[in-house]
């Protein structure tokens, strides 16, 4: 409570003491710094005075980590900043000291490969989750990768994003052979909307000799990788590109009001079919009768071949209510894995960056579910430290998490491995 300055607390008329008739009440937002605590364990040692040769049987610890000094908390702290703050560890390490406690990057990579050991669990049953579902959104992006037998002594791997299920699941590939994404898609029998990468038509099922996986039918193009070549002939001075711009515009805007609206599946198909696929019909028009008239390889003959190429698969995002017509949730998440690239550079390894991978794919399915990313990885960790069933990973993973039922485990109940 703040007080009247004695100077004001009496009245200036006559002389008298004023009286309290209240409180006006404002707030003021404070920053309370985070801290560290050391919590001590006492484990009760027993033993037999009549019998020693039985030795002493001793309560079981309650750490997380049977080498190591990190409670769940901590753990969940390292790999939240690392992969939703994009925080590298040596940053962390700095962080750290500034409260008193020294821990050197090393020590936190092994706690951080620790934490997302146990994880991995949680990512593998996204990953089924995701790919069990009949409409999956796909793309990737680079990574760099340390490889003492590569000449450069780093070697470009990949980093897959599978959209599905309203969750995302990552996969890293040491490089861009379609056979990384295949042996993830082999029991995959939906629709796959992506960009126009060749290696989707390479994908087959069993290996040399099966059936395709993503035949064209079942294949989605991407209305934001067309836009794109259009938008980068307009910047490199081609005016004409405008008119395809124009047309995207009238499209997109349609789809926003579908979903300002909130409308259904089968609402938003009927909207498509009587507002945009009159439009895509016009473009496409304009774009086949321009693409005969342009000088091959300057940037608006690329688009309109882009555009042209594209065609079926984008066409056929406009046949179902329930897909979109680009590929702009994958993107959004890719752009996380991008920023954390930007600041710890490189993944140590192969492993490592399937660690990364598992990263990914936990915290972005955290937030597409606006899932407190903090407070999840705590709780989890420490479940399945404490022995979470596996057939019971659904209810740990972050579409379900916030949901009340979360005890844990009855006794007795088989311990996730």
């Amino acid at each position: 409570m703040v007080p009247v300055p004695e100077a004001e607390r009496t009245c200036a008329q006559c002389g008298a003491d004023k009286k309290c008739i209240g409180h006006r009440t404002s707030e003021v937002l404070e920053f309370v710094p985070a801290q560290f605590k050391i919590i001590e364990e006492q484990r009760e040692k027993l033993a037999c005075p009549r019998c020693p040769e039985q030795g002493v049987t001793t309560a079981e610890s309650e750490k997380v980590m049977d080498r190591g000094r990190p409670g769940p908390g901590l753990l969940a702290s390292i790999i939240v900043e690392k992969f939703e703050d994009s925080m590298p560890l040596y940053r962390q390490a700095q962080q750290y000291a500034r409260f008193g406690v020294s821990l050197s990057p090393s020590t936190l990579g092994d706690w951080s490969s620790f934490a997302l050991d146990v994880l991995a669990p949680v990512a593998e049953r996204i990953a089924e989750r995701v790919l069990d579902s009949c409409y999956v959104r796909a793309d990737d992006t680079g990574m760099r990768v340390l490889d003492r037998d590569h000449p450069a002594g780093v070697n470009r791997g990949h980093i897959w994003a599978f959209v599905g299920a309203e969750l995302v699941a990552f996969l890293y590939a040491p490089d861009w052979k379609a056979k990384h994404p295949a042996a993830l898609l082999q029991g995959f029998t939906g629709y796959l909307q992506g960009d126009g990468y060749a290696g989707y038509g390479a994908m087959l099922r069993g290996g040399d000799g099966g059936e395709m996986i993503v035949p064209e039918e079942r294949r989605l193009g991407c209305g934001m990788h067309i836009r794109a070549k259009f938008e980068k002939a307009a910047k490199g001075g081609d005016a004409r590109a405008a008119v395809a711009l124009s047309y995207f515009k009238a499209i997109y805007r349609i789809e926003a009001a579908c979903k300002t609206e909130e409308l259904s599946a089968e609402a938003r198909l009927m909207r498509r079919q009587e507002l945009s696929l009159p439009l895509v019909d016009e473009l496409y028009q304009w774009i086949h009768e321009l693409h005969l008239r342009l000088v091959p390889s300057t940037p608006l003959y690329i688009a309109t071949q882009y555009a042209i190429n594209q065609e079926a698969a984008w066409r056929l995002c406009f046949t179902d209510g329930r897909f979109e017509i680009d590929n702009g949730e994958v993107e959004r998440q890719l752009r996380r894995v991008a920023l954390g690239r930007k600041n710890y550079l490189f993944a140590g390894s192969d492993k490592g960056a399937q660690r990364l991978a598992i990263g990914y794919t936990i915290f972005g399915s955290c937030r597409m579910h606006g899932v407190n990313p903090l407070a999840w990885a705590t709780d989890v960790i420490g479940k399945l430290q404490a022995g979470w069933p596996r057939e019971r990973l659904d209810e740990l993973l972050p579409d379900a998490w916030a949901k009340p039922s979360r005890a844990a485990p009855a006794a007795g109940e088989a311990k996730a491995t």
